[in-house]
């Protein structure tokens, strides 16, 4: 288990981390369940978030917008939260 929780420096922003795995199984071959969320210190709503639900699958949340996540590990999806985060930050995305 992986899990941190920090917030962003000069932002209003927060950072939560919470990584599990465990043994493979028909619903989640890939033995692994996450929730990676950058949020508003102040009210909690959620910018951004990548997450895995069993029939939901892999997949990002953006201000409201939903689209499928392409998996390709944790060390990717790690990435792909910090550069997403850092488009946030700078206003691109």
């Amino acid at each position: 288990m992986y899990r941190f929780k920090q917030p962003v420096e000069e932002t209003s922003l927060m950072v939560e981390v919470a990584i599990f795995e465990f043994l493979p199984t028909r619903e989640n071959p890939e033995g692994v369940a996450y929730r990676l969320q950058l949020y508003e210190r102040e009210s909690g709503g959620t910018v951004l978030r990548y997450d895995f639900e069993p029939g939901k699958d892999h997949h990002r949340h953006l201000r409201g917008s939903e689209v499928p996540y392409e998996w390709h590990g944790i060390d990717q999806l790690l990435a792909d939260f910090r550069r997403d985060v850092e488009l946030v930050k700078a206003g691109k995305l």
